[in-house]
């Protein structure tokens, strides 16, 4: 089976989407630091909104050939799941364990493998789905400890939503960022996502913890901003050009091994030796998953 182009091609893009997830993955800790003094939707949609404007600013000219009002929809769409993808997960968070939550949010290759059987013409061979298998055990060992399956309730819903939303980002970016270049849908992205944000903040928050946030959480936000944001978006939406989404999806599993290794070198949390297996069964696959090919067939465009 084959899953992308050309390796000697594709190379660096793959490393793009590896250093992507990384630099998310150790941001989850630095999170921690955040939210001492700012609220979730508020510290988003702030983020968010800043993001944009970077990209506007530094990237004017390449965004202004874009627009167009059909292409400007679709980024809105692209950045509407993404958006959905936060919301959902920061809501997942507050009503299950943190761990099921990480689990169940890193599970986006699921639902992009579900949509691209359901609205492309993608048939991923068996050795895709015996890789998907070793990640889903080395994402559940990372992240729950191997205590047991838990009840599924509010927070697994939404949690499953927040999954799900990314896996159908990953579909629409692969498809329209053929359309775009990568600041313009950055840039939309990082606008719809904060505009998402401030509605739902208004009725859930008090925006203004803003004004009195620490300086510690500032220094917090700057990697967010920066890291999280402005870099992992460009090196997303660049990769996305070359890349599979259900390969993209894939790798999306690798964050729970980089969130450890931060979440110890920042917090001192340590992982476990079920934890540590987990992280070489996540490795294994996405190396695994990496030197496959994508056949001509399996790169079938998104129907309309």
């Amino acid at each position: 089976m084959e899953i992308i182009g050309d390796n000697s091609s594709t190379a660096k893009y793959k490393l793009f989407v590896i250093l992507q997830c990384m630099i998310w993955g150790m941001g989850y800790p630095i999170t921690r630091y955040i939210y001492l003094s700012m609220s979730p939707l508020c510290y988003m949609a702030v983020r968010f909104a800043l993001g944009a404007l970077f990209f506007v600013a530094v990237f004017h000219k390449h965004i202004a050939k874009d627009l167009e009002s059909d292409k400007i929809k679709k980024c809105a769409l692209v950045g509407f799941f993404m958006g959905g993808s936060y919301i959902f997960g920061n809501i997942s968070v507050g009503e299950t364990m943190v761990t099921i939550a990480g689990f169940l949010m890193g599970t986006p290759v699921i639902f992009t493998v579900l949509f691209s059987i359901i609205f492309m013409k993608r048939r991923p061979g068996i050795k895709f789905y015996v890789i998907l298998v070793i990640v889903l055990i080395g994402m559940y060992l990372v992240c729950c400890g191997g205590t047991g399956v838990p009840t599924f309730g509010k927070g697994e819903l939404f949690a499953l939503l927040s999954a799900a939303c990314l896996g159908i980002n990953s579909i629409l970016s692969a498809k329209y960022i053929k359309e775009v270049t990568p600041f313009t849908l950055s840039a939309v992205q990082c606008a719809v996502t904060s505009v998402l944000c401030i509605i739902f903040g208004s009725f859930l928050e008090d925006f203004s913890c803003i004004f009195n946030a620490l300086p510690i959480s500032w220094a917090a936000f700057m990697y967010q901003l920066l890291g999280s944001t402005v870099a992992a978006f460009l090196l997303q939406n660049v990769s996305i050009r070359h890349l599979s989404p259900m390969f993209v999806s894939l790798v999306f599993c690798i964050e729970p091994v980089f969130t450890a290794v931060a979440s110890s070198m920042i917090l001192g949390e340590r992982m476990t030796g079920i934890g540590i297996i987990g992280s070489v069964l996540i490795m294994f696959g996405v190396i695994a998953a990496s030197l496959m090919k994508d056949s001509g067939e399996n790169r079938t465009e998104l129907k309309e």
